[in-house]
């Protein structure tokens, strides 16, 4: 009876996303009137649903992130540009911005960051001047940016900026970054964020982009502004937007998606001092084949 129950919420909430499809894009679709008159309207129906559908919604999310994952760590020629924009504003807060590098760091440990595999852009952004590449693998394809170097080194060094949600100039920054890559490599834009921009309108830099070959995952929180996040992300819109209710289902939808079938990778030779970093009391811990 419980699997029944689950399953008959998954598939109204799938339902429900179509829907919601044809209220965000503003049009009627065929002869279909509009489910929801309008987002609050949207984020009553969500707040109000059963905590069992809650949960069904993180796993449908998950399974449907998950296949776009798996497609991207299997491409053929391994050549894969990733840009992450995160919103670094002040209604997001440092807090949940460090939410937000978490689930960048889950989804990172997936794919194999190496000079010929994959490239990792990281920016964030908040205010018109806030816009920061945090990490730049894209323009600077060194061999020594690789993924040891990027969890250990990089990472934990993005800083919080706080500020506006110059959602816009994220987008472009992202357009200058792609301007490096790779002749045959799939491009893939990340966008999280609370979804309150401003600062210009970001949907025509996304649907350039989108034009170019660029897809964009959008990330958000269902009190922002949905329909702009909708419109941002590449088609199917329901499995390229992803709205969560709060920014810890981020965390719920990352080990829904990730770490599945992983691979051994190749290993990376290191300096001594490297791996001297993880002794303590200032002796060398390492073994010379280590």
């Amino acid at each position: 009876m419980a699997f029944l129950t689950t399953a008959v919420l998954v598939v109204s909430f799938i339902l429900t996303l179509n829907r919601c499809d044809t209220y965000y894009s503003g049009k009627r679709a065929g002869s279909r009137r509009t489910f929801f008159r309008s987002s609050s309207s949207y984020n009553d129906f969500m707040h109000h649903v059963d905590p069992l559908y809650e949960k069904a919604k993180v796993e449908t999310l998950g399974d449907i992130f998950k296949r776009h994952v798996q497609h991207l760590r299997q491409t053929n020629n391994r050549q894969v540009e990733l840009v992450f924009l995160v919103d670094s504003s002040g209604t997001v807060g440092r807090h949940y911005f460090f939410e937000e590098i978490r689930f960048v760091r889950n989804l990172l440990s997936d794919f194999t960051v190496a000079q010929n595999a994959t490239r990792v852009s990281v920016i964030t952004f908040s205010s018109p001047n806030k816009v920061f590449r945090q990490v730049d693998y894209l323009t600077q394809p060194l061999v020594d940016n690789h993924k040891c170097r990027l969890l250990t080194e990089d990472m934990p060094k993005v800083r919080y900026t706080p500020g506006g949600t110059f959602t816009r100039g994220a987008l472009l920054e992202a357009e200058r970054v792609l301007q490096h890559s790779r002749p045959d490599a799939v491009r893939t834009i990340f966008l999280m964020t609370d979804g309150y921009s401003n600062g210009g309108d970001p949907i025509p830099v996304a649907i350039r982009l989108k034009r170019q070959g660029v897809k964009i995952f959008t990330f958000g929180i269902r009190d922002g502004f949905v329909w702009e996040l909708r419109k941002i992300a590449s088609h199917p819109k329901n499995e390229h937007c992803y709205i969560l209710d709060s920014f810890e289902e981020f965390e719920g939808l990352a080990k829904r998606a990730l770490h599945a079938d992983l691979q051994s990778g190749t290993y990376l030779e290191e300096s001594e001092g490297k791996c001297g970093q993880l002794c303590t009391d200032n002796v060398l811990c390492c073994h010379a084949n280590a």
